[in-house]
């Protein structure tokens, strides 16, 4: 016998077609002329983070090398919203000016990215990825 599992199928696709542990995409809203940047983190990431639906991080990103870090933080952050005991968390934000991004080209929008697995370091208080192009 060969049973397959219908729960991971389920997990996958409730993470918008993509089985990475973390994705970030940048898409344009057209009703409101701007662009947001979605980040998409798997329930497991967030039990080893200490974090719940509700808790607030924050994002940092490293241009020099190329790598992304999601921390906790307690006051000021990005809230993580999501359904409790879902697949995933999402921190979605505005993008302004000062704020890492893909591309500045609305017509190069949507871009998703996934983590690379094997790039991801629990360090600096949070964890540490790199991302690869998906589109």
């Amino acid at each position: 016998m060969a049973f397959i599992s219908q729960l991971k199928a389920s997990k996958s696709s409730s993470r918008r077609g993509s089985s990475a542990s973390i994705v970030i995409s940048q898409s344009y809203k057209a009703s409101t002329d701007s662009q947001e940047l979605s980040v998409r983190i798997s329930s497991e990431v967030m039990e080893k983070l200490g974090v719940v639906i509700g808790s607030k991080v924050d994002l940092l990103h490293d241009e020099e090398n190329d790598i992304w870090l999601v921390r906790p933080c307690s006051a000021d952050g990005f809230k993580i919203s999501g359904k409790v005991g879902g697949a995933t968390g999402l921190i979605r934000y505005t993008l302004k000016k000062g704020h890492s991004r893909f591309t500045d080209d609305k017509n190069k929008l949507p871009i998703k990215k996934d983590c690379e697995e094997e790039s991801i370091k629990y360090e600096e208080g949070g964890v540490i990825f790199r991302l690869v192009n998906m589109n």
